[in-house]
Formats: C-alpha cells, structure tokens, sequence
C-alpha cells in the first residue's frame, strides 16, 4: 500500500484522534481532492454521517450508492477534465507508466492534451518512470508514410520536453514496426483504451476505458506485451534499427 499513499495537507485543526474526526478528516481531503470510491466506518461513526452518501457501513456497503456503481469500464468523452478525473488516480499514484498508442503524436489535434494531462503525474518524489510507445509511420494504407527518428523525436521534444521537465518528469518513447491497440499499463492496474482507429478519426465523442482482468494476467498482457519495453524489436524503418528510443 506504501506506493498507493500520497501525503496530503490536513483540512482539521487539530489533527483527527479517533474514528469520527478521522471520518471527517476524510470528508475534508474530498472537498480538497475529489475521489470517486467512498469512506468505510463502523455503525457508530456513521450516525454521525447518516445523510452523507460517501460514508458506508462496512456491514451494509453493498447498499452504498458508489459501491453499486463500480465498474470494470467507463465512457469518458474525449476532453482534459474527463481524462483527469478517471486517470488522475493513476498518474498521481502509479509508480511506473506506459502510454502505448500507435498513432500518439502530440503535434496532432487528438492529442494536443497529453501533454497537460502527463503531466499530472509529476512534482513528486521519487519521480515516476514514464514510457511511450508508438509505431514508425503515419498513415495506414497505401497512404502509409514512414517516419524517420529524427521526425519523431522532434515532434516529441517540440510539444512535450518542456511540460515534461518543468514537472520534474523524465520520459523515453519507444518506436515500433506496428501494432494496433491502446493501452495504460502502470504498476497499479492495466487499462485497455481500444483501437486506435477510433481515435485517430473522431476527435470529439466518447470513448470506452476497459480495466484489464486481473484475474486471468497472462491473458490481458499478451495483448499488452507486443509493446514490452527493453524488447529487441525489428522494425520495418530501416533508421529505427540502431536507435529505438529517444529520451525526454
């Protein structure tokens, strides 16, 4: 759990001393950074609390309306605010973090808000480690256009190195021959973003986020595992051969 814990100001003066200002405590860090579970407590402390609907009995929480509500996936529309509030979680806490999208491009329009969304996940110590991974060309088809290593790396360097350093972040993207799906894999949970099609051609809309199932790992990392960083890859761009990464 040490990896999941972020220090945060206390919102009580003084600091809580048993189980109803902990509860407090806790309401307190919501109105300062809002979470998307709830608060667990004894019978006692949620007499106390009894019209707050964040604040479950541990012994009646099926009841609880956030508990009922979990789910495995979410629809998020494709904005900043939708990405931050479902992500934020993870950027914030995740030790480790690979953004695996073929298409990821921070000088095109779909992506023109990764930057202000990575870097959420800086301005802590120790930094965590950022990979991106993305494909050698542009295009599909016959309209398929290879990149050389140096055209990515500037397009990478141009819109995010700046971002990237000021939040006290360091980042290495990795360039492959091909692959299709999106994904999120951090040291605290796998998340399947779909096709990149998808995002490639409709910039406004919604988009479905899938946790990958825990439950059965190797099945959810083998698709993830085309994209292993340190793996020797052959890639058709003959450039890409001898350098592979660039780092931010």
């Amino acid at each position: 759990m040490e990896g999941c814990l972020l220090r945060q100001r206390s919102p009580l003066v003084p600091a809580p001393a048993d189980d109803p200002s902990w509860c407090a405590e806790a309401l307190g860090t919501q109105n300062a950074l809002p979470f998307t579970s709830g608060i667990i407590v004894r019978e006692s402390v949620k007499t106390a609390y009894l019209k707050e609907p964040l604040v479950a009995r541990i012994d009646q929480l099926a009841s609880a309306p956030w508990w009922a509500a979990r789910s495995t996936s979410v629809s998020l529309a494709r904005n900043l605010v939708e990405y931050q509030k479902h992500l934020g979680p993870v950027l914030r806490c995740a030790n480790s973090m690979m953004f695996i999208d073929p298409h990821l491009d921070p000088t095109r329009y779909g992506y023109r808000e990764f930057g202000d969304l990575i870097v959420c996940a800086g301005r802590r110590t120790p930094a965590p480690m950022i990979e991106i991974h993305r494909v050698c060309y542009e295009g599909a088809g016959s309209g398929r256009e290879l990149l050389s290593a140096d055209e990515i790396e500037r397009r990478f360097r141009t819109k995010l190195e700046g971002a990237i350093r000021a939040a006290g972040l360091h980042a290495q993207v990795f360039v492959w021959d091909d692959f299709h799906d999106r994904f999120l894999i951090s040291n605290l949970i796998g998340i399947s973003a779909g096709p990149a099609s998808q995002r490639i051609r409709h910039h406004h809309g919604s988009e479905e986020y899938h946790a990958l199932d825990s439950s059965r790992p190797r099945r959810s990392r083998r698709r993830a595992a085309r994209v292993r960083p340190g793996e020797q890859a052959a890639c058709v761009a003959t450039p890409f051969s001898d350098q592979m990464t660039s780092a931010l």
